[in-house]
């Protein structure tokens, strides 16, 4: 097994673990961003992980104050997760992951199970970035735990399967992220196409500003938009046009219903000739509803911005149309 493990403080590498590992300290540090990498691709091998985890969190104690804030990003791609310096590697987790600094945690693909159960239960987070497969459903008791304090939330799912579990429990309760400002959702390889309504009743993001869903919207509804008319003010969505009609059915771009929305992002990337039409026609709609707040609107198809430019002749100066960069 190989590992790097680095320390970065308020952006300058304070130490990185080699056979020695020793580790300055940097007193007057803000910020302390540790990274772990497991791989073949990691420069250092064979090393001795018993006592890190007690000379990392020591170290975090000496930092604080001023250190404020940690960040972690763990990333495993080796092809085996067992053994000794596993069973060490979990114990170095777990001892980061219970600080109570740890504001930023970015779980990188692939998440392995053991970095999940190593990582709960972790609480107080602001950002969580990760990757959903349905192998890994209990990240979202790491989800859950942390609803009350998140900011941000960076998605990438592999699966459809049972990720309504974002903002539903294992009991069926609705699980709310009062605080929630800027949710990322990605879509990297997911093989469905038909996705089930939640419960009706959830409005999981009620302080909502700025929803980036990218290739596929992963409701066959309004959840992500409920609750959070007078604070949304960013959308961005990849994938077919059709997302846009579907949410337009459902009510999403209903005239009055986004008050505070700036900016609307279409990245339509399978836009056929013989249906442009369609497109020209839902955008057209959605524009109408959502004038006068909507002051930018970029597509990443040019020849729909021009058609868009076309149509609103002489109906609004404020709108600024362009394709997506």
């Amino acid at each position: 097994m190989n590992i790097d493990y680095t320390c970065i403080a308020d952006g300058s590498v304070l130490s990185r673990l080699e056979s020695s590992y020793g580790m300055l300290y940097f007193t007057n540090a803000h910020s302390l961003a540790v990274e772990i990498r497991v791989g073949d691709s990691c420069h250092t091998g064979g090393l001795e992980l018993s006592g890190i985890a007690e000379r990392t969190v020591q170290l975090i104690k000496d930092m604080a104050p001023p250190l404020n804030n940690i960040r972690l990003c763990i990333k495993d791609d080796a092809p085996e997760s067992e053994g000794e310096q596993y069973r060490q590697l979990q114990t170095l987790i777990r001892g980061l992951t219970r600080t109570p600094l740890l504001s930023h945690l970015e779980l990188v693909h692939p998440c392995k199970q053991y970095i999940i159960e190593s990582c709960s239960p972790v609480c107080n987070l602001t950002t969580l970035t990760c990757v959903w497969d349905k192998s890994c459903e209990s990240l979202a008791h790491i989800m859950h735990a942390n609803a009350n304090s998140l900011l941000e939330l960076y998605i990438s799912y592999a699966s459809f399967d049972k990720l309504e579990r974002l903002v539903v429990d294992e009991h069926g309760h609705p699980v709310i992220y009062p605080h929630l400002a800027s949710l990322f959702l990605r879509d990297i390889g997911a093989d469905a196409d038909d996705f089930s309504p939640v419960l009706e009743s959830i409005a999981p993001f009620p302080q909502l500003r700025v929803f980036q869903s990218q290739i596929k919207y992963p409701f066959g509804d309004d959840t992500v938009f409920r609750g959070n008319s007078s604070s949304l003010e960013d959308i961005y969505l990849m994938g077919d046009y059709k997302i846009i009609k579907m949410l337009y059915g459902c009510g999403v771009f209903a005239r009055g219903r986004l008050k505070s929305l700036r900016k609307l992002m279409v990245a339509d990337g399978v836009v056929e000739i013989d249906n442009v039409d369609a497109v020209i026609d839902t955008y057209m709609a959605v524009i109408d509803n959502v004038l006068p707040s909507l002051k930018e609107l970029r597509a990443l198809d040019p020849d729909i911005s021009n058609a868009l430019i076309a149509s609103l002749t002489g109906k609004t100066q404020k709108l600024m149309i362009t394709p997506n960069d």
